[in-house]
């Protein structure tokens, strides 16, 4: 655990995380020991570590909570400049809250949003009818090639969104034909660790994981925000979340065993007909 941003003395009782002007945080009428853990927290820190310190320093567990999350407000990424583009179509593959929630932050900034059957498996459409813009959907562990396999098929733009023991990996988004799909990302984990295909398809069939902690109050932020960049024309980038922090993902190459690695880039300007 640390504090990505700087920490920075204001004055007693009040710190300063961030420099930015538009996106730092003041936190006030802090204790000397919420202080003295803090400015610590610039430096990687253990959970034993950080539980050790609210102890001694009599600091409650819901105080520390409230302060870490005005923490990580300040390494949220920033909201796009630009305005997600006009008339763009944003489908929800789920219902999900994490997926829902950021529909509707999408919705509030002017694009389209709408919801695909329960099952999250788009029917299949109308001769002439157009694809979405973007698809999002959320799933445990890892992403379900089920739900992947018609957005490949169709050349739909896809935003995977996975929910794990100790956080949330958000895309970068796929787009077919263009760069590295999700089954990508399988290839390369199973050149590190041949038994992955095997722990994937088990991982699959467990329950559900609860979102909760501060990453479920600014997850559907990230997710809006990564959705927007795509719509935006923005290099995909992904991000992975935790109660800690928020990080960029490594980027993953189009891995040459992968069938994406053959198709060929969707023609036209904007998304065509399925």
């Amino acid at each position: 655990m640390r504090v990505n941003q700087p920490v920075l003395w204001r004055r007693p009782g009040e710190l300063q995380v961030g420099t930015s002007p538009s996106r730092a945080v003041v936190l006030r009428d802090l204790t000397p020991a919420e202080t003295a853990l803090l400015l610590d927290l610039a430096r990687p820190r253990t959970r034993a570590w950080l539980d050790a310190a609210l102890e001694q320093g009599g600091i409650a567990p819901d105080r520390w909570g409230r302060l870490w999350r005005a923490v990580m407000r300040a390494t949220t990424p920033p909201a796009p400049e630009e305005t997600p583009i006009a008339g763009a179509v944003v489908a929800l593959l789920d219902r999900h809250p994490l997926t829902v929630a950021a529909g509707r932050a999408l919705g509030e900034a002017g694009t389209r949003v709408v919801q695909v059957p329960l099952d999250g498996t788009p029917e299949e459409p109308a001769p002439g009818a157009r694809a979405p813009h973007l698809a999002i959907l959320t799933d445990s562990r890892v992403t379900d090639p089920v739900r992947v396999a018609p957005l490949m098929r169709h050349d739909v733009a896809h935003l995977p969104v996975v929910v794990d023991d100790d956080g949330v990996s958000v895309g970068p988004v796929v787009t077919p034909g263009v760069g590295p799909c999700s089954r990508c990302l399988d290839l390369a984990r199973a050149g590190g660790d041949d038994a992955w295909p095997a722990l994937a398809t088990q991982l699959r069939l467990l329950p559900w994981v609860p979102l909760a902690g501060a990453t479920a109050g600014f997850a559907p932020a990230v997710v809006a925000w990564a959705a927007a960049g795509h719509l935006a024309g923005k290099p995909p980038r992904g991000w992975r979340i935790t109660d800690r922090e928020i990080i960029p993902i490594a980027p993953v190459a189009v891995h040459p065993d992968c069938t994406c690695a053959g198709l060929t880039p969707p023609c036209g300007a904007g998304p065509g007909p399925v």
